[in-house]
């Protein structure tokens, strides 16, 4: 691989890199995000420059926007517009929050997130709706944590997640990333906050 000097990383040159990883891959787990945030540290480790994690994050960048988040601890925040991230709250800020992650299928995905935000870029009359639409969520949200209130980040995290996709679906050609595990695991979750369903344990046992 060569690289060249990008500010960020004053160096340039070639180098052969070997990963391995066991986290699936171009899952919709941002797979890529882990594995930009590794390099980028590996990078820098073998350069001698400095780790800080405000470094890290803008070389990060370069690879993945989300791997800018991934070499932060806590709640991270990652400004429209950015070239890095930077960590809103730290890791103890809210410890009894978790996130469950429920795969629904084993197999990639049939088109890489970077190009199927190309295509919505490109082809989705909604698309510069949702980008507008995204910062109003974003300051909501940060907010929400703030006060680590889930009743009001909940439903922000659904609205953004929903108003993703459907941009995506409105692309001239079809962006479907949804199974239809996908949208059981949406009527399960209604279901639940309809009979007001609330975890309160900070882990809970899953039957397999």
């Amino acid at each position: 691989m060569e690289f060249r000097d990008s500010g960020a990383l004053p160096a340039s040159g070639h180098f052969r890199i070997t990963s391995s990883s066991n986290f699936p891959t171009a899952a919709g787990l941002a797979s890529s995000a882990s594995g930009f945030a590794a390099l980028a540290g590996a990078a820098a480790g073998e350069l001698g420059i400095p780790r800080s994690p405000e470094l890290l994050s803008d070389i990060a960048r370069a690879g993945s926007g989300s791997a800018s988040r991934s070499v932060f601890p806590g709640f991270v925040g990652f400004p429209r517009g950015g070239e890095s991230s930077s960590c809103i709250y730290g890791q103890d800020h809210w410890p009894e929050m978790r996130c469950i992650i429920v795969r629904v299928s084993d197999g990639a995905k049939d088109i890489s997130s970077r190009k199927a935000m190309e295509e919505s870029r490109k082809t989705s009359p909604y698309y510069s709706a949702w980008l507008e639409d995204s910062q109003t969520l974003y300051e909501q949200a940060v907010s929400a944590v703030e006060r680590r209130d889930l009743s009001s980040l909940g439903p922000l995290i659904r609205q953004s997640y929903l108003r993703m996709f459907s941009t995506m679906f409105s692309a001239a050609d079809p962006i479907i990333y949804w199974q239809p595990g996908s949208l059981q695991i949406l009527q399960l979750s209604r279901e639940l906050r309809s009979g007001a369903f609330r975890c309160t344990k900070p882990w809970m046992q899953v039957p397999r």
